[in-house]
């Protein structure tokens, strides 16, 4: 419970962090800001699995996008949800 409490409070935090972004990264303009958060996003929930011993997990999502097309396509479509979401988020503010 307490490890679950702790995740909730970071990631909090982290979601507060976020607005800070265009007063850290000043110089940079939304859409490069955009860039460079999706740019640290993968290889952070890469490093967070590992972290958390579900290496399994990154091998079953890669293995079965291989085997079954429609799953490698389920990952682009998300992909691009998420890209969106994270440049509408980036853009607002």
């Amino acid at each position: 419970m307490l490890r679950g409490v702790l995740a909730s409070v970071l990631a909090s935090v982290f979601f507060g962090v976020l607005y800070l972004y265009p007063v850290l990264l000043q110089p940079m303009n939304a859409n490069q800001i955009l860039a460079f958060r999706m740019l640290l996003t993968f290889p952070a929930v890469t490093l967070i699995l590992l972290m958390t011993g579900r290496r399994w997990a990154i091998q079953r999502v890669l293995v079965l996008a291989g085997e079954k097309p429609l799953v490698g396509l389920s990952l682009l479509v998300t992909a691009g949800i998420l890209a969106m979401q994270m440049w509408l988020f980036a853009w607002a503010p």
